[in-house]
């Protein structure tokens, strides 16, 4: 076991929140090589997770700045605070102060001080003896000497050129942990601060290679303020900033994850500490790693690991053994975890003697949920024209997005993904014809874009431009083309489906029906009840049709009236209300037409299951917000189907959760139902057969 008596026995904390805790202290960490005003060597882990990120209980630091920063100290015994409840973080530092900060400071970041041997200053008499002590010792070590031979000044306060100073030379005492950077090593290559003039060379040096690591900033832009004085808030800040640059790591076992951005079947990196209670190394201990599908079912009764634990890393889970792996002489180790298909990969990590046994009730551990992006597995094609576009006026120009996306359609940021546009341009005016080959890339967001532009300032009436677009990529990616004309659908033949520039007058080409709710409960009580369907009148770029009639109607007796009309308004609508007087269900079919144009649409008039019942339908409409499916039996009937969490669910013969029932409902699908009752509290059940 740890040696962290007095501790809680667990610390729980995610990937996502520890790396926007790193946004916000610390920053992501940029490519090396940086220019003016980019933090190159900003620290890749943090001295304040796990137990350093309780909270202290200091009442004047909630919503403070520095809020976490003064608990990490004090989990570290750096400060005590002005008092228990107070840590006073507008206060200014005298050198007293910092001399006792850096001296505690010392010992998680395994600087080994001179003994406290009497340095001759002549100006620390009216001070304690334990404060003589910090005092000596920082002097003794060079990283704080006093202001002359005689004299320490230690009341006189803490500039921030002399706090660069004191950060500096601690850095250069202290061994550099993992994540962190070596100081002798920085070579800093920004100058944004304006006001480093008048100070030493050696401050200004240390100036600026604290800023390239991300230990202190300006107080603008282009200003440090040498001269102004550190405040108690600003020190913590200062010093946990620097401290994550040292192999100071919390009590106990504590882990961090190396990447901030984790994509499903890709091994992650966790790097892992362990500290005794006075936050010293815990050398060559032996560390198990287990991870779960199922994390509520991992547990017994008893606090054991049942079946649904899997060993992360070595060969069994929740036991010690030799195939675990072991800290390092800094009480560190990185373990490569993950490579499998889930949404959210949650690990566990704890140590203990030899074939000792894993308890939730009584092992100190911590835990880490890394949330995942699934890989991609298609590039998604979409332009900047309105879905009933079918042509593009001279003069205005198309913005192709080529985005990745998973399984389920969904934005993937992968950056780096190569692919291959072969373009094809051409006019009805000529024989004008461009091949062009651009190879584009995605940016951060997983998406790169694509611009064209045909203008006709001297063509013939009647002319037309064409763009021809095909999309290569590698590495099993497919291509979805979600354009308004289908531009990027390629079957192989002469006839692929092309986009075109026109000069023709707009004419109306497109009508689009919809229902403003797909679903109602039938009713007989008063007037009935009421449904809107709209109906869209389009040209051919697009662009609304006005002051045209549509016709509408239905195959539902009591439903939309026959023949009824409406007209389209500025942006092309016509809507229609009505009521329909009837408790009976039905799948209604809405026909709306203009001239030769038409398009239908459903209003599903449904019965809700209110009752015992049992069954199958067709699922038509999938409502997961509502936990509400609409389906119609084979006698035609137009059922609303209702389920919760406490409810009974297949695939197949296969139980599965609520979740995954909810992310396998697919329209087309046939679903069984065994319904006693609708009240939340009552168990019924539900079985998704083949589709």
């Amino acid at each position: 076991m740890l040696e962290a008596a007095g501790l809680r026995n667990r610390w729980t904390f995610s990937a996502s929140a520890l790396l926007l805790a790193g946004s916000l202290l610390f920053g992501s960490v940029p490519p090396a090589g940086g220019v003016d005003g980019v933090v190159d060597h900003r620290a890749g882990q943090s001295a304040c997770v796990a137990a350093a990120a309780e909270s202290a209980g200091f009442e004047d630091m909630v919503g403070n700045f520095a809020e976490e920063a003064a608990n990490c100290l004090a989990h570290y015994g750096i400060t005590y605070g002005k008092t228990p409840e107070r840590f006073s973080p507008r206060d200014i530092i005298p050198r007293w102060q910092m001399a006792l900060f850096l001296q505690r400071a010392a010992v998680p970041a395994g600087i080994v001080l001179p003994g406290p041997a009497d340095q001759g200053y002549t100006d620390l008499g009216s001070f304690a003896s334990h404060i003589q002590a910090g005092i000596n010792q920082m002097a003794a070590s060079g990283i704080m000497p006093g202001t002359t031979d005689t004299t320490y000044r230690p009341s006189e306060p803490v500039t921030r050129k002399e706090m660069a100073l004191l950060l500096a030379r601690f850095l250069a005492a202290a061994a550099t942990g993992p994540g962190g950077t070596d100081i002798d090593t920085v070579r800093p290559d920004d100058s944004n601060f304006k006001d480093l003039s008048q100070v030493s060379f050696t401050a200004n040096q240390a100036i600026r290679r604290l800023y390239e690591m991300g230990v202190t900033q300006g107080t603008t832009a282009t200003t440090f303020s040498p001269e102004g004085w550190v405040t108690r808030g600003q020190m913590a800040v200062f010093i946990t900033r620097m401290l994550a640059h040292t192999n100071a790591r919390p009590v106990g076992v504590s882990a961090q994850v190396t990447e901030d951005l984790v994509f499903r079947d890709s091994p992650v990196e966790i790097a892992i500490s362990l500290r005794d209670t006075r936050h010293q190394p815990l050398v060559n201990r032996s560390v198990d790693l287990f991870t779960t599908d199922h994390p509520t079912m991992v547990f017994s009764d008893k606090g054991t690991c049942t079946a649904e634990a899997r060993p992360a890393v070595g060969a069994r889970e929740c036991v010690i053994d030799g195939t675990d792996p072991a800290t390092d002489m800094s009480g560190n180790l990185r373990a490569g975890v993950g490579g499998e298909d889930a949404e959210r990969l949650r690990v566990w990590m704890w140590t203990g003697n030899r074939d000792e046994v894993f308890n939730e009730d009584t092992t100190q551990y911590a835990t880490i949920d890394i949330a995942t992006l699934a890989s991609p597995t298609a590039l998604m094609v979409t332009d900047s024209l309105p879905s009933s576009a079918v042509k593009v006026p001279f003069g205005e120009a198309v913005t192709f997005t080529f985005q990745l996306v998973d399984n389920d359609g969904l934005p993937v940021p992968r950056e780096g993904v190569r692919f291959v546009l072969e373009v094809q341009e051409s006019r009805t005016s000529g024989t004008q014809l461009e091949r062009t080959t651009l190879t584009k890339t995605t940016g951060p967001d997983g998406s790169a874009r694509q611009t064209f532009l045909h203008v006709d300032p001297f063509a013939e009436p009647g002319d037309v431009a064409f763009l021809d677009l095909d999309v290569r990529t590698s590495g099993g990616l497919a291509v979805r083309d979600g354009t308004a004309v289908g531009i990027v659908d390629d079957d192989g033949s002469r006839d692929d489906a092309t986009l075109e520039w026109s000069d023709d007058r707009a004419e109306p080409t497109t009508l689009e029906l919809a229902v403003v709710r797909e679903y109602i409960v039938a009713s007989s009580a008063g007037s009935g009840a009421a449904a809107t369907v709209h109906a869209t009148l389009s040209d051919q770029y697009g662009g609304p049709v006005r002051g045209e009639q549509v016709v509408f109607s239905s195959n539902d007796s009591r439903g939309v009236p026959n023949g009824v009309r409406r007209t389209t308004n500025s942006r092309g609508v016509a809507g229609l209300n009505y009521q329909r007087d009837s408790a009976e269900s039905f799948a209604e079919r809405i026909t709306g037409s203009f001239d030769r144009i038409r398009d239908t649409t459903r209003q599903y008039w449904v019965m809700r299951v209110s009752g015992a019942a049992d069954g199958s339908g067709t699922v038509r409409v999938v409502d997961t917000d509502d936990d509400t499916t609409i389906l119609v039996t084979n006698d035609e009937r137009v059922l609303l189907i209702e389920y919760d969490s406490n409810d009974a669910f297949k695939i197949g013969p296969s139980p599965v959760s609520y979740s995954d029932f909810e992310d396998d409902l697919t329209v087309g699908d046939t679903l069984r139902y065994a319904i006693t009752n609708q009240r939340s509290a009552t168990v019924n059940s539900f079985t998704l057969g083949n589709r």
